[in-house]
């Protein structure tokens, strides 16, 4: 757990400076690695999946179809965001980072969302606290690939050493009411959203 919020984390660190470089982005994908590497073989994920693996061969060509179709979507979808994303930055003259920080990411997480809600009806919570743990550390590997991928360091003029200690802050609070019970509690989850209210208007 703690290891993987610090993955989770790392972004926030290596940006305080306003920059992300290219050798900070292969950090960023080496940790996500060995937090992969470590949980595989403390749950044997890659052995379960090899013992469920039981697709039959006619199925095969279904599951490539609708993949690549949900890539070509995802990919269409996404250059309309990011299109929309910079307009609207322009009209309400802010950074298109503080635009991404609070209306993107609350786009691109539906999915957690959404299975977060069936996990919580079907009384299942650890599933998820871990969709959200793998959700977040999974940023950090694309943010690392995409910064790596963009040939150059990645400048951040907007972020702010506030916006640091709020996030940490969130991130530290987040892991104590976790801990506490296993489990976090309708109170916490209030304190947790105020915290994310705090990050906002910051």
């Amino acid at each position: 757990m703690i290891f993987a919020l610090l993955v989770v984390a790392a972004p926030v660190f290596l940006i305080a400076d306003n920059v992300l470089t290219r050798t900070e982005s292969v950090f960023l994908i080496l940790i996500y690695v060995i937090l992969f590497y470590f949980i595989e073989k403390k749950k044997g994920l890659l052995e379960v999946n090899k013992e469920k693996k039981h697709l039959k061969e006619k199925h095969l060509l279904e599951e490539s179809l609708e993949f690549i179709l949900a890539t070509v979507i995802t990919f269409l979808a996404s250059r309309f965001i990011v299109n929309t994303t910079v307009d609207l930055a322009e009209y309400f003259k802010v950074s298109s980072f503080m635009i991404s920080v609070v209306f993107l990411s609350i786009g691109t997480n539906i999915p957690e969302i959404s299975l977060a809600i069936r996990s919580i009806l079907m009384g299942k919570k650890e599933v998820a606290l871990g969709d959200y743990l793998g959700s977040a550390a999974a940023n950090t590997l694309f943010f690392g690939i995409f910064t790596l991928l963009n040939g150059a360091r990645i400048n951040i003029s907007s972020y702010s050493l506030r916006t640091l200690i709020i996030t940490l802050f969130g991130l530290g609070v987040f892991y104590l009411f976790s801990q506490s019970k296993k489990e976090i509690s309708q109170k916490e989850g209030k304190v947790l959203l105020l915290i994310y209210l705090l990050f906002i208007v910051s």
